[in-house]
């Protein structure tokens, strides 16, 4: 028998998907689990439906909050979760038949799962990353598929992985983070780690494509931006301490940042550009930074005033 699964559920203004959501996990060949459900102060009707499967399902539970943002509601799941496994969902995406059976199989420290998209026009994606399945136990092995790997989705998002709750320990989602939080606690977790089993074959969760992009969605002050990437910076070190993994996979994340702080740094270009931990950051990466950006960096590093 698999160990104990908590399924942790934040939602937010979900009525239109939760059913689809809570409908593909119940239909599952697989019953030893808890689905955790965090209102996080929707405006719709989503709180009834929570409490409507709550009623009809005993191991479904509801906690109600304020509007607080998806990572407090996260770390409100994690508070109250009873599970040896943790795995996360959102309530806009749902998976399909045989999305726990590796619990059956696996018991490595971290276990990933594949992922596919679903169109705004319905259409399901292939797999998105590697069908390549991939047991590592070896430091090498590890550091050489996190490397692979850490600047693309596998890393970024905290869904479609099951993670050891004793190794979880005390990390949560950082609540002033709006952006790159879901990286900063993967990065902090992989530090507990010293097994992942990589499972390519098995695509079972399915995310719903946003009608809205994500550079729309977060863009956000200088400020703010800086302050993110430090801390991603921060955890990123962390893990490259135990993992030498290479510098080059930090580039995406400084790339995102500047490019969705872009409407200010167009108005005040030495506020980013001139900042000491972005200046850290570049000197980092330097290595991997492309010609015009190293340009544009020796520029206002030589011959802009402070």
């Amino acid at each position: 028998m698999s160990q104990f699964v908590s399924i942790i559920i934040p939602v937010y203004n979900a009525e239109s998907t939760l059913c689809k959501c809570l409908d593909s996990i119940l239909t599952q060949d697989f019953n030893n689990y808890e689905i955790i459900l965090v209102n996080d102060g929707s405006k719709d009707s989503s709180l009834d439906i929570c409490k409507e499967y709550a009623s009809k399902y005993n191991n479904i539970f509801v906690f109600n909050q304020n509007n607080a943002g998806v990572s407090t509601a996260r770390n409100a799941g994690l508070d109250v979760a009873k599970g040896d496994w943790i795995t996360f969902i959102d309530s806009d995406d749902y998976i399909e038949d045989g999305y726990f059976s590796c619990l059956n199989i696996y018991n490595e420290d971290l276990i990933i799962l594949n992922s596919k998209t679903l169109s705004l026009s319905g259409d399901i994606g292939d797999s998105l990353f590697s069908k390549t399945d991939n047991q590592l136990y070896k430091k090498g092995s590890i550091t050489h598929f996190i490397s692979n790997n850490i600047d693309n989705a596998l890393f970024r998002t905290p869904w479609a992985k099951f993670y050891k709750k004793e190794l979880i320990k005390d990390t949560r989602f950082d609540i002033n983070m709006k952006v790159g939080e879901d990286s900063h606690f993967v990065f902090r977790y992989l530090c507990n780690i010293k097994s992942i089993r990589y499972i390519g074959n098995r695509a079972n969760y399915i995310i719903r494509l946003s009608e809205q992009e994500s550079n729309v969605k977060y863009s956000s002050s200088i400020d703010y931006c800086i302050e993110s990437l430090r801390k991603l910076f921060q955890a990123y070190r962390q893990l490259q301490a135990i993992y030498p993994i290479s510098n080059k996979g930090f580039i995406s994340y400084l790339g995102y940042f500047k490019f969705i702080c872009r409407d200010e740094r167009n108005k005040n270009p030495k506020k980013w550009w001139k900042n000491k931990y972005v200046k850290e950051m570049y000197q980092f990466t330097w290595k991997y930074v492309s010609l015009s950006q190293k340009v544009k960096y020796l520029y206002f590093q030589l011959f802009k005033s402070t």
